[in-house]
């Protein structure tokens, strides 16, 4: 599998410019630090950085033969459609990636114009950020995926991987860690659903508000058990055993698994496995 990462203006001065937000490593440490995870992940990394545009266009274009594009597009996020165009024409998964969390700095960067068209945004996650999305496509890539929305809000959805054997599957719904914050995502528990597909497990990996995005106590709980109940909507359709759905969660997940064991859920839980839960146990 090969990957292309593309970094945009001014992000061959990460390590100098503003360290309290993008932090000390430099673009030469970053592009190292990509190749070692590239071959953790058994895939070849390119790396690319331009502060311009055009230059950008050309090699979004030029990747065309590779598996998956990586891209920080820089300010040009905010604005260049041009790039959005480029990325929706070379028809690659792509996965945008900022270092800080655009959605708690200036207004202005708040918006995207490539998100779109792009199969996951990841923002504020630092410099590891880069390892979760080449964690990312490589899922992508090990399992096909099909997305589905269970709500009306652009959270409310959620990542099914059907495995492959005698059906109907048993189910194993992911519930991510992260503090609930919305700088964490379903992304983290990739490999987890992968495994778990090769296992003989359907995986619902799903998302949820988060505190950044809409969510809190109540608006989170409520969306996680929305998408436990929808699993009713096309379990039919995909062979789905609705007699045995284990909830799984990791951290912060943990304790949404534990709540969810003791709500209200239109599909009977068979069990819960929480892992490193942050909750009350009582």
């Amino acid at each position: 599998m090969r990957i292309v990462i593309i970094n945009g203006p001014n992000l061959n001065l990460i390590g100098t410019r503003s360290p309290e937000i993008y932090g000390t490593t430099t673009l030469d440490e970053l592009d190292a630090l990509c190749h070692g995870w590239g071959v953790e992940a058994e895939c070849v990394i390119e790396t690319y950085q331009s502060n311009h545009e055009g230059d950008i266009i050309d090699r979004l274009h030029a990747a065309r033969g590779a598996d998956g594009v990586i891209i920080n597009p820089g300010a040009f996020t905010h604005y260049s459609y041009a790039i959005r165009d480029a990325i929706d024409a070379i028809g690659l998964p792509t996965v945008e990636v900022h270092i800080s969390n655009v959605r708690d700095r200036e207004p202005w960067r708040r918006v995207s114009v490539v998100s779109d068209v792009c199969v996951s945004t990841i923002f504020g996650r630092g410099i590891p950020g880069y390892r979760d999305a080449i964690r990312h496509l490589t899922a992508r890539a090990a399992w096909p995926v099909e997305t589905i929305a269970y709500g009306p809000d652009s959270d409310n959805v959620g990542d099914l991987r059907i495995p492959r054997g005698e059906s109907p599957h048993p189910v194993a719904v992911l519930l991510h860690g992260g503090h609930w914050r919305d700088t964490a995502a379903r992304d983290l528990l990739d490999p987890a659903a992968v495994d778990l597909t090769r296992r003989g497990w359907a995986t619902w990996n799903i998302e949820f508000a988060r505190v950044g995005s809409g969510g809190g106590f109540r608006s989170t709980t409520a969306d996680v058990a929305q998408a436990i109940g929808s699993l009713s909507d096309f379990a039919e359709g995909h062979e789905l055993d609705l007699s045995n759905v284990v909830v799984i969660g990791h951290g912060s997940g943990g304790h949404l698994a534990l709540l969810a064991a003791v709500g209200k859920s239109e599909v009977p839980i068979s069990a819960i496995v929480a892992l490193a839960p942050i909750g009350d146990l009582e």
